[in-house]
């Protein structure tokens, strides 16, 4: 579900925030990622990971049981182009 949201690529995308900056760190002193880089990467991928497995069909399926069938009935009028659903 999530590449076909967002796509295959990275949601974070690392800006080396210590080479910014007043006290910024020089870059041949950053060889490694930080500490932010990499819980940030983790979470990415643990989110992934926990979300890879689930379908658009899986939500669909999801409202239908939450919200009844009604909900996907306006949802779908709504896609279609029928604003007031």
């Amino acid at each position: 579900m999530v590449r076909a949201v967002d796509g295959p690529g990275p949601t974070f995308v690392c800006t080396e925030i210590r080479q910014r900056g007043p006290l910024s760190t020089p870059a041949a002193a950053c060889t490694s990622p930080c500490p932010i880089a990499r819980a940030m990467w983790a979470a990415e991928d643990a989110w992934r990971q926990a979300l890879a497995g689930v379908t658009i069909a899986d939500l669909a399926r999801d409202v239908d049981v939450d919200s009844g069938p009604e909900a996907l009935v306006s949802v779908s009028a709504w896609l279609g182009g029928d604003k007031d659903g």
